[in-house]
């Protein structure tokens, strides 16, 4: 399984979720503007058998959510971000889906990362390592990586 690289992220998803067989653990929609990271994270997930969107910014993730949402099991977002920042993104998101399974990753040692009223979320502390991102989320998403908010 292979998500190419956005160009922009509604593109890249249709691309995506139409050359990709059906059976995998979940879609784990991939917010990062730093590009090493976030293509560093999304071939790990990809190698566990997660379908991994990814866009720039919160900005590039809104039309993804708008048009293919129902396909999104859960979100990875850095915190701090140009255009839309992941705190706003999400609270987007967990406005239209309250029980949404989130990982934010913050290089900020701020304890206010959390956003209120998000029942499935985990904060991960940058740098991290691979295991504890995967850690983080299973526990949003169990173990399966199934999402309860299809």
């Amino acid at each position: 399984m292979h998500f190419p690289s956005l160009p922009s992220g509604e593109t890249a998803f249709a691309q995506c979720v139409a050359s990709t067989p059906e059976a995998h653990a979940a879609t784990v929609l991939l917010v990062e503007d730093e590009a090493p990271l976030r293509t560093t994270v999304r071939r790990m997930l990809e190698r566990r058998g997660y379908m991994v969107p990814e866009c720039r910014h919160g900005g590039d993730a809104l039309p993804v959510w708008r048009e293919h949402g129902e396909h999104i099991d859960g979100v990875v977002s850095d915190v701090r971000m140009p255009e839309l920042g992941g705190r706003e993104l999400v609270a987007v998101l967990c406005a239209q889906r309250p029980t949404l399974p989130v990982v934010l990753m913050s290089g900020c040692s701020d304890q206010d990362v959390v956003v209120g009223g998000m029942s499935q979320s985990e904060v991960v502390a940058k740098p991290f390592s691979g295991d504890v991102l995967l850690a983080a989320i299973h526990r949003v998403l169990g173990p399966a990586g199934g999402g309860e908010g299809r």
